[in-house]
């Protein structure tokens, strides 16, 4: 993959992460009662996993580039999307 396409791979995950940290915060703040009916200890654990995968979503989709190899992982989309993914998937099937 030449340099070029790779450049224009990650801008199109960076939008794409971007468009769902947005959906994602937005249903949270503009609809806080969705998330109201289940209000357990576990359920703060897993809305804390949400909105730590939007806030790493925001970070990576920003153009953070840490120089540091654990950090970029951590920081990067693939946990963003997991963290997301996870959280969003328990909030609809509970």
């Amino acid at each position: 993959m030449s340099k070029r396409t790779s450049q224009n791979c990650c801008k199109c995950f960076r939008v794409i992460t971007f468009i769902t940290s947005t959906v994602i915060s937005c249903i949270v703040f503009v609809l806080p009662f969705a998330f109201g009916h289940v209000a357990t200890g576990q359920n703060q654990a897993m809305l804390f996993m949400l909105m730590a995968g939007v806030s790493l979503g925001f970070i990576y989709s920003i153009g953070f580039q840490p120089e540091h190899r654990l950090i970029k992982y951590l920081l990067g989309p693939v946990l963003a999307w997991i963290l997301m993914g996870l959280g969003s998937v328990y909030f609809v099937l509970a």
